[in-house]
């Protein structure tokens, strides 16, 4: 079954509020931000961490071409709308703010407070655990030979949105200045990745499909040998214990990483 999401359209207004809806949807939904954005994710790809750093056991592309691993994902995919019952509203930037969290200091530091968002074309793709299982016991298993996924984590579900758009104001709900967001337009893309741009109308934004969350579940065997599959805390980091979410402000990076 397709999942639907609740998504949204988050428009600009007056008044700060503390969590704004994409940063809620995907803290609700069990999901961990993907940052910096990217095109490159497939369901199915087994990490030592939950946070899909380090180097990956094996991806959905170890075993299918990249026409075969994109029929795959559409295979699994469901569409929806990004919609949500908060309207004109603009939401105060902090240490809780997912995606753009990382440009906090940059932000502030050039007198910008706050924010609206605006996302389109929502996508969810949910991989179930009896086609896990059916890519561990046929496609993985003979370039797994040898290696335990015993602890580790597998991305089994991906969220996607075509395009994503912030603006910014100062703390009296001014918009800012096109040349403010052109003159910190380096920075931000050393920080949240090259996708992003600068708007004429001052807004900043990508407009081509990018993955933005994922979720992961936990791979242990039990007594018998048998794989069983958990679905992992968000703040899970791995086997022996878990670790706070990093902050916004601090390193950071979501994908595979060199």
């Amino acid at each position: 079954m397709k999942r639907m999401i609740a998504i949204g359209l988050i428009g600009l207004g007056i008044g700060g509020c503390a969590v704004d809806p994409i940063s809620d949807y995907l803290r609700n939904h069990n999901y961990k931000a993907i940052t910096p954005v990217s095109d490159g994710h497939y369901v199915g790809g087994i990490y030592p961490k939950n946070d899909l750093s380090g180097a990956p056991l094996i991806l959905l592309t170890d075993v299918l071409d990249k026409n075969k691993a994109i029929e795959y994902m559409n295979t699994v995919k469901g569409n929806s709308s990004l919609s949500t019952e908060a309207v004109n509203k603009t939401y105060d930037i902090g240490a809780d703010v997912e995606i753009i969290g990382y440009l906090g200091a940059t932000l502030k530091t050039n007198g910008i407070k706050k924010f609206s968002v605006r996302a389109s074309g929502a996508k969810e793709y949910v991989l179930s655990q009896a086609k896990f299982k059916q890519l561990l016991d046929d496609k993985y298993k003979k370039l797994l030979e040898g290696s335990s996924v015993n602890g580790k984590y597998y991305v089994y579900s991906l969220l996607k949105v075509d395009s994503l758009e912030y603006e910014f104001f100062n703390e009296n709900d001014t918009k800012i200045a096109v040349e403010t967001l052109e003159n910190l337009e380096g920075k931000i893309k050393a920080k949240i990745g090259p996708e992003w741009k600068v708007t004429k109308n001052a807004s900043l934004m990508f407009d081509e499909p990018r993955f933005i969350g994922f979720r992961a579940k936990k791979i242990h065997t039990d007594a018998s040998g048998n794989v069983v599959l958990k679905r992992a805390p968000i703040n899970d980091d791995g086997p022996g214990g878990e670790e706070p979410r990093p902050h916004p402000e601090g390193p950071n990076c979501y994908r595979d990483c060199p």
